[in-house]
């Protein structure tokens, strides 16, 4: 096997016949054996996995000592945000990257709603409700910030959810579980098939 530009090469003798090299993609390298790739892990892909097991202690602000030395680094942490600092170390740069790939599964589990923001934090789905193409009274909803002024007894506010959400908005907000016994909210992932 040998590296060419634009792929790998793969030469071969059998019975003392020299075979044509062959061009492989490193797409078809790094490709699971089971879907017809050679099944050679892709280590910049490992490196990003193996950091995912910091994000989320980081999002949610957990009490471990590298976290808090993370947190000297960078203010805030927020995968819909660009992390920046001038002093990030090596791994903060690969949180930072990490935070970027997970942002498409990463979701705030409502506990209070006090440390989550209405518009920029991912609460009803994956994505912010600012970048949503939706239809809501934006007007009525400036008066408001954090997710905890939507909450009423312990659940949503009626009254609220209909003055500013639609229908198809409102169910969703609906569905999502608030846990005002355990406390402050915090980040999850949410799980898919494939990974």
């Amino acid at each position: 096997m040998g590296f060419r530009k634009n792929g790998f090469s793969c030469e071969g003798e059998r019975n003392n016949e020299r075979r044509s090299s062959k061009l492989i993609s490193w797409e078809t390298i790094t490709k699971n054996k089971k879907y017809g790739g050679l099944g050679i892990r892709d280590l910049q892909t490992v490196r990003k996995v193996a950091m995912t097991e910091r994000v989320l202690p980081l999002l949610n602000k957990e009490n471990r000592k590298w976290c808090e030395m993370l947190n000297h680094q960078c203010k805030r942490w927020h995968p819909w945000m660009k992390v920046s600092g001038k002093d990030l170390s090596k791994n903060g740069k690969a949180i930072a990257g990490c935070l970027a790939t997970l942002k498409d599964g990463l979701k705030i589990c409502i506990g209070n709603g006090k440390n989550t923001n209405l518009w920029r934090d991912p609460w009803i789905s994956i994505v912010p409700l600012s970048i949503w193409p939706t239809f809501i009274d934006v007007e009525e909803l400036e008066k408001y910030a954090m997710v905890d002024e939507l909450i009423k007894d312990r659940g949503w506010n009626d009254e609220l959810l209909d003055t500013c959400f639609g229908n198809g908005l409102r169910r969703l907000i609906e569905e999502c579980s608030i846990n005002v016994a355990e406390g402050k909210d915090r980040w999850v992932w949410i799980h898919s098939k494939d990974g």
